[in-house]
Parts: structure tokens; C-alpha cells; sequence
């Protein structure tokens, strides 16, 4: 059966013809430990992905390099320069220098 069969118009799930032995309020069960579980691992799983995020963040900007006038990044440090002369000075940018694999 599809997906959308094992629900009602309310959204709730139906009890299912094929599924003998299983209740509605099973299943009620087993969305509630679902959600519990899922909040209790999302904080441990931002902050993963935070780790991750950090680790991997060096290795895309050491292949950035230079002073150009049009890039893929904005070099932070050429900001300040570069607002101070009045947006003349706008070799800003940085751009890939290696090859991506």
C-alpha cells in the first residue's frame, strides 16, 4: 500500500489491515519513543555538525587565495581597506588557486 493510505484525513495513522496484532495506540507508542529519541539526539547532532563544520572550513579556504576584483569569497581582512577608500580599492576577492579533486 501507499503512504498516504495509512493516513486519515486528520493526518493521524490509521490502522493498517496488513499489520495484525499491531494497534493504533502501538503505533501512538512508538511515535512517541520516535520523537523522544529524536530530541534527545538533535542537540548531540548540532553540535557534530558544528565540530565538522570547523574541521572542514580550513581545508575549502586554503585553497582560496589572492586580491581580485571579482572571486567566490570575500577576503574579511581587504573589508575594512576597502570601505575606507571610499569602494575604490576593490581587490577583495579570493578565488580558488587549486585544482578541486
Amino acid at each position: 500500500p501507499d503512504v498516504e493510505d495509512n493516513y486519515n484525513s486528520d493526518g493521524d495513522i490509521q490502522e493498517m489491515d496488513y499489520a495484525e496484532g499491531i494497534t493504533l495506540e502501538d503505533i501512538q507508542r512508538a511515535r512517541a519513543r520516535w520523537q523522544t529519541i529524536q530530541s534527545d539526539t538533535n542537540n548531540l547532532s548540532r553540535r557534530l555538525c558544528e565540530k565538522l563544520r570547523l574541521v572542514m572550513e580550513p581545508l575549502v579556504a586554503t585553497k582560496l587565495r589572492g586580491d581580485y576584483r571579482t572571486g567566490k569569497r570575500v577576503n574579511m581582512k581587504r573589508i575594512i581597506g576597502y570601505i575606507a577608500s571610499g569602494y575604490r580599492k576593490d581587490k577583495i576577492w579570493l578565488r580558488r588557486t587549486k585544482p578541486a579533486k
